[in-house]
C-alpha cells in the first residue's frame, strides 16, 4: 500500500492587515504533496508570529487562547484524516479541510418539511384514518407554520430547534393566540409529537 503522507500547517496572511494591525491565520493541509487551503477567522499580530513553530509568541490571554485554538484545530484535523483513513475513504488536502468545515454534513431536517410529507400520506391513506384525523393533522400544521412565523420570523426551522422551550413556547402559543381548550391543545401537541418522533426517526 502507498504510503500517504500528511502535514499541516499554520500561516498568515500579510498582504491583509486589519485597522489594529493584525493579519489572518490560514490553516494548510497538505496530502500526498497536494495543498488546501482555509481560513479559520484567527487574527494575531505578525510581529508575534512564528513561522517556524506555526503560532504566537505573545505572553498575552489572546496569544495562549489563539495557541489553544490553533492545537485542536490541528487535532481535529489529524482526526478526521485518520477516520477516513480507518474507513477506508480516499484522502485528499480538500476533503479533510471539507470535513473540519462541516461541508459534507447532510441537510439538515426541516420540521414543516416532515409535517407535510406526512399529511400528504395521511390523505392518500384509503383506510385506517379517519377524514377528522387528516383534519386534524392539517389544523395542527397550520397552527405550526403560524407559530414558527410568529415566534422566529421564519417559514420553516430545523428538527434540531425543536427543544423544551419550542414546545412550551408552543403550547402557550395555542392556548393564548389561537386560543384553543386545553383538551384541543394537548390533541394538537400529540400531533406534533408524532412529527418529531418520524423526524427523529429519519
Amino acid at each position: 500500500m502507498k504510503r500517504v503522507t500528511f502535514k499541516i500547517l499554520f500561516f498568515v496572511q500579510k498582504t491583509r492587515v486589519a485597522k489594529n494591525g493584525e493579519v489572518p491565520v490560514l490553516l494548510r493541509v497538505t496530502v500526498n504533496g497536494k495543498r488546501a487551503v482555509c481560513s479559520l477567522s484567527l487574527k494575531v499580530h505578525p510581529s508575534k508570529w512564528n513561522v517556524v513553530a506555526g503560532k504566537s509568541i505573545g505572553n498575552t490571554r489572546n496569544d495562549y487562547e489563539l495557541n489553544a485554538r490553533l492545537d485542536t484545530i490541528r487535532l481535529r484535523v489529524m482526526q478526521i484524516h485518520r477516520q477516513m483513513e480507518l474507513d477506508g475513504e480516499s484522502t485528499s488536502a480538500q476533503k479533510a479541510i471539507d470535513k473540519y468545515l462541516g461541508r459534507n454534513k447532510k441537510p439538515a431536517i426541516m420540521l414543516l418539511d416532515i409535517f407535510r410529507e406526512h399529511n400528504e400520506k395521511c390523505r392518500k391513506l384509503s383506510n385506517g384514518m379517519s377524514p377528522g384525523t387528516v383534519e386534524r393533522y392539517e389544523t395542527s400544521y397550520k397552527h405550526t407554520a403560524a407559530f414558527i412565523e410568529l415566534t422566529y420570523g421564519k417559514e420553516d426551522v430545523t428538527v434540531a430547534d425543536v427543544d423544551h422551550k419550542f414546545i412550551t413556547d408552543y403550547e402557550y402559543y395555542l392556548k393564548t393566540e389561537r386560543r384553543c381548550s386545553h383538551n384541543s391543545a394537548v390533541k394538537y401537541l400529540k400531533n406534533f409529537g408524532k412529527i418529531i418522533r418520524i423526524a427523529l426517526a429519519n
